[in-house]
């Protein structure tokens, strides 16, 4: 219901994201060994970033180094994004899942389930005045 509620609200209130805002914050992702990572979607041996009795200093400077390539890509370099009406508020979705699709300039592969989504709310608040 969050989930639904955060697209709500990213509609009635729009703030421009021109990218996934995950690989821009301390967003971590925690194995059962208490190995962190990145984020919950990069819980791969390769963006390991420490342990959870590292400091937190190491841990950010890890992050900001496993992240750099993934942070950097706008909306706009995303060829499929370039002309959605709702780039800006998903902000091309995650650069993990793009991955997946097949590389970082790919769409997120949940990239239609959020178009229908998105549809679907803007409906909802247009047919029943939704403003709360």
């Amino acid at each position: 219901m969050g989930f639904v509620e955060n697209i709500k609200n990213q509609l009635l209130f729009p703030q421009i994201k021109e990218c996934c805002k995950a690989c821009q914050e301390l967003v971590l992702g925690i194995d059962y060994n208490n190995v962190v990572y990145p984020c919950s979607e990069l819980i791969m041996d390769e963006y390991r970033i420490g342990r959870t009795s590292d400091s937190l200093e190491m841990i950010r400077a890890n992050f900001k180094e496993k992240v750099r390539n993934l942070a950097d890509v706008s909306v706009n370099k995303v060829e499929k994004c370039r002309d959605c009406t709702f780039k800006m508020l998903c902000g091309g979705g995650c650069r993990v899942q793009a991955i997946l699709m097949g590389g970082l300039f790919r769409e997120d592969k949940n990239c239609e389930v959020f178009k229908q989504l998105y549809m679907e709310i803007l409906s909802k608040i247009v047919e029943l005045d939704i403003t709360e």
